[in-house]
């Protein structure tokens, strides 16, 4: 499902009484403009093989909430300290904060 069609289905969805004349029409502009102001649904990494898979520079918030960035091929580093850490033992699942390829 692309990003535009699961915020309508969010937007269609909502139940409350103000919204009673929503139309499929006003859901669908209502989550173009969502999407036109910059929303981007957080992209999680959630199996070592995509951890593994994850850019040089890339900045992620593990599970235990432990912003860390991918340093190289193997280590990491953690802001606020130094020394560089293994790469794969980043505490999953793990939501992606910031992607110098998407930049």
């Amino acid at each position: 499902m692309t990003a535009r069609a699961e915020l309508v289905d969010l937007v269609w969805n909502v139940e409350a009484p103000s919204l009673a004349v929503l139309t499929l029409r006003d859901a669908e502009a209502i989550a173009d403009a969502i999407l036109a102001a910059g929303y981007r649904k957080p992209r999680v990494v959630t199996t070592a093989m995509e951890l593994e898979a994850v850019p040089r520079g890339v900045v992620l918030r593990s599970k235990a909430g432990t912003i860390a960035a991918r340093f190289d091929a193997v280590n990491g580093v953690v802001f606020g300290d130094d020394r560089p850490f293994p790469w794969g033992i980043v505490d999953l699942p793990a939501v992606v904060l910031y992607d110098p390829t998407e930049a």
